[in-house]
């Protein structure tokens, strides 16, 4: 972004990340909400990434848009926050016999049953799988973007897209649940 490597200057950057915070944050938000199914973590890892940002914005080089390098720096965060607190959550889950949709956020109480079943079945789906339906399919990302957010090949994100489908599906049915627009 830096013009003949010059760095910017602060009150640019702080223009810039407060730009870019007004115009993607709740974007943001939402994909991290929907990957780790707590409103206040997902809070937390929304500012995490303006942060993170605001620190790296020299080496945004515009060869993608800001909002795909955004949440590509709010994805990379969300799986660091993921791996550490999973083997802790696995030991809480078990101990106090709660299913994790006991940890939903009062906010999404109000989803009807087919909402709540679809997010019970993607918090249960492997990692790779739950990012490219909530990027694809919940967010509208193109294929293209998905590639650039995730680091894949476009390629990849066809085959992935249709193979998480797929588990969707037999998830979602395994559950009773059998809707013909999935």
């Amino acid at each position: 972004m830096a013009k003949g490597g010059a760095r910017m200057a602060i009150e640019d950057k702080q223009a810039l990340i407060s730009q870019w915070y007004q115009l993607y944050a709740q974007d943001i938000f939402s994909i991290i909400c929907l990957m780790t199914g707590d409103y206040q973590q997902a809070e937390d890892l929304t500012q995490e990434t303006f942060i993170k940002a605001y620190k790296h914005v020299d080496t945004f080089k515009g060869e993608s848009s800001p909002k795909t390098w955004l949440i590509r720096i709010g994805r990379n965060l969300t799986i660091d926050y993921l791996r550490r607190k999973k083997p802790v959550q696995l030991v809480l889950d078990f101990l106090l016999q709660k299913p994790s949709s006991a940890r939903l956020p009062e906010e999404w109480v109000a989803f009807s049953e087919s909402k709540r079943e679809l997010w019970y079945v993607l918090q249960r789906m492997p990692p790779k799988f739950r990012e490219i339906i909530i990027l694809r399919k919940i967010k509208g990302f193109s294929t293209k973007e998905t590639a650039e957010i995730l680091g894949w090949s476009e390629s990849r994100v066809k085959v992935t897209l249709h193979r998480a489908m797929e588990d969707l599906k037999q998830r979602l049915k395994e559950r009773g649940y059998v809707h013909g627009a999935i």
